[in-house]
């Protein structure tokens, strides 16, 4: 069974290179998955059907990460795990995005393996699970 069989992932990047790949390498994994290219899409999105996780990069134009995580919180949708990911963070920046309430925290260029393993233990499959 593929690690990710029977999740619904949401990814959130305004670059749509970047959006694609990691969608390529989530149905790799056996994810159903959904994209945005914006916060406010995503939001869109969310009125359709909850994901079981959310990745999102964390700049973009309408509606970066924190806005859509404080969005989906809002929302009622506390238990849905959100990942951030970011080529801009820096290691000393971490605590302040968890304590914004991020579940994780990956960075870019997105590692294949790390992206799916990150994603199983959000969910409680795979090691290092909750």
């Amino acid at each position: 069974m593929p690690l990710l069989q029977d999740v619904h992932v949401l990814v959130v990047d305004d670059e749509a290179d970047v959006r694609d790949v990691i969608c390529e390498i989530l149905e790799i994994y056996g994810a159903t998955v959904s994209s945005a290219r914006s916060g406010e899409e995503a939001i869109g999105l969310l009125a359709a059907r909850a994901p079981d996780v959310i990745v999102t990069d964390l700049a973009m134009a309408n509606g970066d990460g924190f806005w859509l995580l404080r969005e989906v919180r809002n929302r009622g949708l506390l238990a849905v795990p959100v990942i951030a990911i970011s080529g801009h963070f820096e290691q000393s920046e971490q605590g302040r995005l968890l304590a914004a309430g991020f579940d994780y925290l990956i960075g870019k260029p997105v590692q294949l393996d790390d992206l799916g393993r990150t994603i199983a233990r959000s969910i409680g499959r795979g090691e290092g699970a909750p």
